[in-house]
């Protein structure tokens, strides 16, 4: 594959959870589903939800799987943390990032696992009845597996997993080819950003976004395509960074942020192919200065968190499209003891387009999942 080099910028990279946007049309109260926690504990954090409505996150410290439409139930697979200490130990902590089922196949789930040294990428794949498990390490040293996306034809092809590996101590982006019997690392980070730290965030098997760049001179979005290119920022940004995406047919959409005058804002990518993209700033609420937009769904749904200067005032919100004004998700939420505060992912449109995130209910920290 061609080295390529991309231009520098000039800002700092804030490593977080990201912003999002949706499309169509909601209206009414939502449900929001109180994810729980596992057994010994009451704090949660849900950063992935499947079409078939499973979600995935960490609970105090150990991640975890749900049944379909529900909470941890603490039994029936659902403290992933325990299953992988029998296949991957050693395990002391665990977090799981995204997860892929749409129906009744078998789920992959990714994420990282600490053992005695330093969180490292895992994949792990389930059938649907939970009689075949299988993980894998998929770096030995420190790394991490931030979003799957199986083989879409459902022909046993090779399952691709995105995120980050460390080499000599600087982030590379990854990119991996996995099977239940092997796996095959592409380090982009090497093959593209040579000298910079890369991360890689969201992937449709063919195409990866992510960000590169250095903490002194700052970080741009890319999109790697066959070769790697950057996304256009709007005039006066000083940096980017793509946080998911989605693809249909030969134009990907892709979100994230964009840097200018100091604040972080939430933006949305159109790139049609050979390196040709378009952006559009999306709009922020009433008296909110910044945001991220981190993730996207066939329906062009957006979700993510927005924030002011005050202390605490981060909140999620969503968008019902890129043109759209964004709502704040606690004003329909319809409970007010919750306060939800960022929302990761978004499921598909013809799946209810449930959002996944994490809050407080009450004075506890919760993972949630939100039915508009």
């Amino acid at each position: 594959m061609k080295k390529w080099k991309m231009k520098k910028s000039s800002f700092g990279i804030q490593c977080g959870l990201l912003i999002a946007a949706l499309s169509g049309s909601i209206g009414g109260a939502a449900t929001i589903l109180d994810l729980g926690a596992l057994s010994g504990g009451a704090n949660s954090a849900g950063y992935g939800i499947s079409g078939s409505g499973r979600a995935v996150g960490t609970s105090e410290n150990r991640s975890f799987r749900t049944a379909k439409n529900t909470g941890i139930q603490n039994s029936g697979g659902d403290n992933l943390h325990a299953t992988l200490m029998s296949l991957i130990p050693p395990v002391n902590m665990s977090r799981a990032y995204d997860i892929h089922q749409t129906s009744t196949e078998a789920m992959e789930i990714v994420g990282d696992a600490y053992d005695i040294t330093d969180f490292r990428p895992f994949w792990y794949y389930e059938s649907d009845s939970g009689k075949t498990k299988y993980a894998r390490v998929l770096y030995s040293t420190k790394g991490a597996a931030l979003a799957v996306a199986p083989d879409p034809s459902g022909q046993g092809g090779a399952t691709a997993v995105v995120g980050n590996v460390y080499v000599n101590g600087v982030a590379h982006a990854a990119y991996w080819s996995v099977i239940p019997t092997q796996h095959w690392l592409y380090d982009y980070g090497d093959l593209y950003f040579s000298n910079q730290e890369s991360f890689a965030t969201g992937t449709d098997r063919n195409r990866t976004v992510g960000s590169y760049g250095t903490y002194n001179q700052g970080y741009n979005a890319y999109i790697i395509d066959n070769n790697a290119y950057a996304l256009s920022n709007p005039s006066g940004a000083i940096g980017s960074a793509a946080l998911g995406m989605y693809t249909s047919g030969s134009v990907s959409a892709v979100v994230g942020y964009f840097v200018s005058g100091g604040l972080e804002k939430p933006i949305y990518w159109s790139y049609m192919g050979s390196g040709q993209s378009t952006n559009r700033i999306l709009q922020l609420p009433s008296g909110m200065t910044q945001g991220h937009a981190n993730a996207i769904n066939d329906y062009g749904q957006i979700v993510g968190s927005v924030w002011n200067s005050g202390f605490g005032s981060e909140v999620a919100c969503y968008w019902y499209a890129s043109s759209a004004t964004p709502t704040i998700m606690n004003s329909v939420s319809g409970d007010p003891a919750w306060n939800l505060v960022r929302a990761h992912k978004i499921t598909s449109y013809g799946s209810g387009s449930k959002i996944v995130g994490e809050g407080n209910h009450g004075s506890t920290p919760r993972g949630f999942v939100y039915t508009p």
